[in-house]
């Protein structure tokens, strides 16, 4: 296990919990307290990924639906990380697919284009 991360994988984070807010609060009727939780479980499954020697230190918002997919099974494999979902009652696996959901509707093909993230905003 690693004992930090860098400058790069700090932002990709912060920049990950950007657009998991804003897509939780125009996408869905959770509430502001929901809405954090989930950010904080994938805040936490982000800097895992970046601090285990286990898995792959990848960026999640760079990743495609089935990249997503395998991570998560593979992040579920690892005994620490499966014992942490138990005692948070699902949280992080909930979190995980409130995440491939938003990769999901992250690039869906609309009139000819694609809508992507931009600033932190949905945009054709």
């Amino acid at each position: 296990m690693k004992d930090y991360i860098n400058t790069s994988q700090t932002d990709a984070i912060a920049k990950l919990e950007l657009q998991v807010t804003h897509w939780m609060q125009r996408e869905t009727k959770l509430s502001p307290k929901s809405i954090k939780n989930y950010t904080q479980a994938i805040r936490k499954i982000a800097r895992d990924l970046y601090l285990t020697d286990r898995l792959p230190s990848v960026d999640l918002g760079a990743c495609s639906t089935d990249e997503l997919t395998e991570l998560k099974k593979r992040y579920f494999a690892v005994p620490e990380f499966k014992e942490l979902d138990a005692r948070g009652k699902g949280m992080y696996s909930a979190a995980f697919n409130k995440l491939i959901l938003i990769q999901q509707t992250k690039k869906k093909h609309v009139t000819g284009s694609y809508k992507e993230w931009k600033e932190g905003k949905l945009v054709a």
